[in-house]
């Protein structure tokens, strides 16, 4: 009899961790997601404070913001799990807070002109030749490239050099300076990747197609 019940005593604490572990594995992936919607969120209040010229307001927000970033990603990892709506969320958000922040730093004056069009034509170009592709083919498929990563990480890196710059006096004009040149390059670059990928997905699809 002692025994018996030594061994339902056992399984108590396997089950509980075993329920524990399932609802944690499904509340993770959302926690991420909730971080990345507040990342989202924050752009408006971004804009304002870059626009009414308080730059150590807007540098801390924007290393709140940046810093989300890399947590919201780590939070999901840690299940080894991503809903599709992070997974897409994700990188719209990222878009949203650097076209936010670039358009902003423009109309202060931080931002040339040509750079904020550069990268408007290269985000436009990729998004209308995927719409255009996807509609040809119905079956594109184009994998997010590291190169992109490493634009948008190079982006939000410049964005903060360019607030500290004027929240702090460092000393860092020109590493701004040589951080235009550098960034489009690395953007222009990504934009060919992605329109080899985007051919590279496309001409299977013709061809799996019938006639």
């Amino acid at each position: 009899m002692a025994a018996a019940t030594s061994r339902r005593t056992s399984r108590w604490p396997a089950a509980v961790e075993k329920t524990a572990g399932y609802y944690l594995t499904r509340a993770i992936p959302q926690l991420a997601n909730a971080i990345t919607m507040l990342r989202l969120l924050s752009v408006v209040p971004l804009v304002v404070v870059i626009m009414a010229g308080h730059h150590i307001a807007a540098f801390a927000l924007f290393s709140v913001m940046a810093l989300s970033d890399a947590v919201d990603g780590a939070v999901a990892r840690m299940v080894s799990r991503q809903s599709s709506f992070g997974a897409a969320l994700d990188p719209v958000a990222d878009k949203v807070l650097l076209t936010g922040a670039f358009i902003a730093l423009w109309w202060v004056g931080l931002v040339p002109g040509w750079f904020i069009m550069l990268l408007g034509v290269r985000d436009a170009t990729i998004v209308a030749s995927t719409i255009a592709l996807f509609l040809m083919t119905r079956e594109l498929r184009i994998a997010p490239l590291a190169i992109g990563k490493i634009s948008t990480a190079m982006q939000l890196f410049l964005v903060g050099v360019i607030l500290s710059d004027k929240a702090f006096e460092w000393p860092m004009s020109s590493l701004v300076d040589i951080g235009f040149p550098i960034v489009s390059t690395v953007a222009v670059l990504s934009l060919l990747l992605y329109a080899i990928a985007a051919w590279r997905g496309v001409v299977p699809a013709k061809i799996r197609r019938p006639a």
